[in-house]
């Protein structure tokens, strides 16, 4: 029978080597879902910019559904606190300077607020029935597209909104996937 040894870790250096990876990570191609170019240019470039501080969303609402690490119960806040430092340093580590560094966590910082914000304010029976990665995915759509009520009368817009919900599912799909290889290869040690 053969086991395999699993890799010592503390949290943070777990999240700063996740984090460096989803940095190096191909963004996808936008293009292999929006086949017809339905979207334009400007929403084709926001997805780009947004999928890198996506990723890093869904990292961290998949860290605060286990929560437990080794011996140790993380608060929401400390897994926040331990989750920013780890993004910081590998930011840096991806060849931004400190100061670029700091900005991207700001950057990520508000989109945390707003995804966090939402959620919270969510049906818990509607989070329990769909799941919170299925309103991170819807979230991530309607910052995309600046979502309206008014709007979704306008088959366009219903395309476009489509697209963009497809997309945001591809990502979490994958990066599910590469965590969960991840994670079941680590053993947590208290830091």
């Amino acid at each position: 029978m053969f086991f395999s040894k699993k890799e010592k870790k503390n949290l943070g250096s777990f999240i700063r080597a996740v984090v460096g990876t989803l940095l190096k990570a191909d963004p996808g191609d936008i293009s292999v879902i929006d086949t017809e170019n339905k979207l334009n240019e400007n929403e084709r470039k926001e997805i780009k910019n947004e999928i890198e501080f996506f990723r890093l969303i869904v990292l961290l609402f998949q860290l605060m559904e286990i929560s437990r690490f080794g011996k140790k119960e993380f608060t929401p806040q400390e897994l926040g606190q331990v989750f920013g430092v780890a993004s910081g340093l590998a930011y840096q580590d991806s060849g931004l300077s400190k100061e670029a560094a700091e900005k991207k966590l700001n950057v990520l910082g508000e989109r945390i607020g707003y995804y966090t914000d939402n959620v919270e304010k969510t049906e818990p029976k509607e989070l329990e029935k769909r799941g919170v990665f299925f309103y991170l995915t819807k979230l991530f759509t309607d910052f995309i597209l600046k979502s309206e009520t008014a709007k979704f009368s306008d088959e366009s817009f219903q395309e476009k909104h489509f697209l963009v919900f497809e997309m945001g599912k591809q990502i979490y799909r994958n990066d599910e996937k590469a965590f969960k290889d991840l994670i079941k290869n680590v053993k947590f040690i208290d830091e």
